[in-house]
């Protein structure tokens, strides 16, 4: 059986991703791809990489791992996900690297699942856009730290996907993975399925992705920040209705300074950097970058 495990992270659309799984459930177990992508299903898959983490290496995993799932005998593709996989929310990045601490998860993960084929999948997206919306995550969800506390010492022009792809992949092992631009999803989502699905004919994948809406930039999280302090100091709850205000009000907040720590010239350069590295990921053993159709309609698989 071919097991692919979507990795997420947060803040790359997964949520679009597995609605569009779902609503295809039906074509999608016509060609035997099963979805078991629930939180139970989660908690499950962290279970069973829990017992095979410190599992030796001449021992082989148990052949009936998967008979919790109650897959279909006709399964030949299961989709597993966990965008928190690789960390929590507040911790995507060590020092210089994205998720430092993700080698022996992902490690247990292919001795757990040994028998099989495996596959991981994870959507990549540009720091510039990717760290102000974990950074606004973090806020809506009561982890009230300012922006200088978030970074830590991390330096963001140095965190590079590649690297990530390469600790995945456990160097030179070379597995295999499936990865996108997480900002072209809207364009690609067909491709993307198909490349974890392998079905042949995304065109008859039903679905949409919504208008990308305004993401707060740094200036405006640090505005929101400073609105709530006082609020928190009297012990009132920061709900999510004030974030939902707040978001309402962004075109208001347009015209705030830039973030001293977060310029323009540093966005452009975090863009570029990422640019360059889906140029070097695209060129990796064993890596598929699902990349936009061209002028002439054909996507890159």
């Amino acid at each position: 059986m071919r097991i692919c495990l979507h990795l997420g992270p947060p803040c790359t659309g997964t949520k679009n991703l597995l609605d569009h799984l779902i609503i295809n459930e039906g074509l999608l177990s016509e060609i035997g791809v099963a979805l078991r992508v629930s939180q139970d299903h989660r908690n499950w898959l962290q279970e069973a990489i829990g017992l095979n983490a410190d599992m030796p290496l001449d021992r082989e995993p148990d052949e009936d791992i998967l008979a919790p799932l109650n897959l279909p005998e006709e399964t030949g593709t299961l989709i597993l996900c966990d965008p928190y996989f690789m960390g929590p929310l507040g911790r995507p990045y060590a020092n210089l690297y994205w998720y430092g601490r993700v080698k022996p998860k992902i490690e247990a993960y292919y001795r757990a699942f040994s028998m099989h084929q495996t596959v991981c999948s994870i959507a990549l997206s540009d720091p510039a856009r990717l760290i102000p919306a974990l950074y606004g995550e973090n806020l809506r969800t009561g982890n009230h730290l300012d922006f200088k506390t978030f970074l830590g010492k991390t330096t963001p022009e140095k965190l590079l996907w590649s690297e990530l792809i390469e600790r995945l992949q456990l160097r030179d092992q070379y597995r295999s993975i499936i990865t996108w631009n997480a900002d072209e999803y809207a364009f690609i989502w067909r491709q993307v399925v198909a490349a974890m699905t392998h079905l042949e004919n995304p065109q008859f994948l039903e679905g949409r992705v919504p208008l990308k809406q305004e993401e707060p930039n740094v200036s405006q999280l640090e505005h929101f920040l400073k609105e709530i302090k006082p609020l928190k100091a009297k012990g009132d709850q920061i709900g999510q209705s004030h974030w939902d205000l707040f978001l309402g009000h962004l075109g208001q907040l347009n015209k705030l300074p830039g973030h001293p720590r977060w310029s323009k010239q540093i966005t452009t350069e975090l863009s570029d950097i990422f640019d360059e590295d889906l140029y070097t990921i695209a060129r990796m053993e064993q890596v598929t970058l699902v990349e936009r159709p061209d002028l002439f309609g054909y996507a890159k698989i």
